[in-house]
């Protein structure tokens, strides 16, 4: 993700990365979650709602869960 911009770490879903500073919620859910249906992302326990991913930034050290739900039983 690296286009010359400043380079903070999160956690997503336990594990450390490093992204550019200002990336927003979709645009770490297109690197990681290829499909966005049945997505939900949480930032520091709290959800996210889909409609505020566009302009959720995320910040340094945030820890970032991103859940797909499954079907089946």
């Amino acid at each position: 993700m690296n286009s010359g911009n400043i380079l903070m770490s999160i956690s997503v879903n336990g594990e450390y990365h490093d992204i550019d500073t200002g990336t927003t919620v979709a645009h770490l859910v297109e690197r990681y979650a290829p499909a966005t249906r049945g997505i939900s992302v949480a930032i520091d326990g709290d959800i996210v709602p889909k409609s505020m991913w566009a302009e959720t930034q995320l910040k340094e050290d945030c820890r970032v869960e991103i859940i797909t739900a499954v079907a089946g039983g």
